[in-house]
């Protein structure tokens, strides 16, 4: 009971510092690359542990990837009335020009049926054929645009809609949780956080860099050092 009374003591006191600590510096902690931006709330900090903690993390495109994106979004509404098949993409969706990767057709769906024969889901999807925006330097992973058309949630079209191009200019959000001492992360999608198992921090990877940088900020020391890939 006292170990219990006494970390409950040590987490208020180290929300208290890192609160003081934000009033000083930047809320914000970004970090920029060439596909998107990860940037860290350190208003959202909450310790699970000493050196354990969660924070939330906001991912967004840069500005010619969301703007791409957004374009297409627009345009693959027109396609949900649209019989399942495959369709030509119209050039005004090729927004940065001459294309430098494979170009894809339209590809509207149908699929999983309820009890009584009817499709539940629809979907319109593209890549978009820009190495710039590819998820890789190579071009091998493009960006998908996905429009959901109908869905097992009882949303009308215009909300589908609006809900999509928000996620696509706001970005969406991610709680993660660091171990600062054992090299372990995770990313969650619910409010249980010491449910799910936690995964190593590689190095060499996005969140080995995110995982350094926030544990320097957050416990003034020196994480444990990331796994090698084997």
């Amino acid at each position: 009971m006292k170990r219990v009374i006494l970390f409950g003591l040590w987490c208020a006191i180290s929300v208290l510092i890192v609160e003081q600590s934000l009033a000083k510096d930047n809320l914000f902690v970004e970090f920029p690359d060439q596909y998107h931006s990860t940037t860290y709330d350190l208003s959202t900090v909450q310790f699970l542990l000493p050196r354990k903690f969660s924070i939330v993390a906001t991912i967004i495109d840069n500005p010619d990837r969301q703007r791409a994106r957004l374009k297409v979004f627009d345009a693959l509404d027109g396609y949900c009335k649209r019989p399942d098949g495959e369709y030509e993409a119209p050039p005004e969706l090729f927004t940065l020009g001459p294309p430098d990767l494979p170009i894809t057709k339209i590809v509207v769906r149908s699929y999983q049926t309820n009890f009584i024969g009817k499709y539940i889901f629809k979907d319109a999807k593209w890549y978009l054929p820009y190495k710039r925006l590819a998820y890789d330097a190579k071009g091998e992973y493009p960006t998908e645009v996905l429009y959901r058309c109908r869905d097992i949630d009882e949303m009308t079209t215009l909300e589908f809609h609006n809900k999509g191009r928000s996620e696509i200019l706001n970005g969406y959000r991610q709680k993660q949780v660091y171990d600062c001492d054992r090299a372990l992360m995770n990313v969650y999608t619910s409010d249980s956080l010491l449910e799910l198992p936690m995964s190593l921090v590689r190095s060499g990877t996005g969140f080995s860099v995110y995982y350094e940088r926030l544990c320097r900020i957050l416990t003034g020391k020196a994480p444990y050092e990331p796994f090698p890939y084997d």
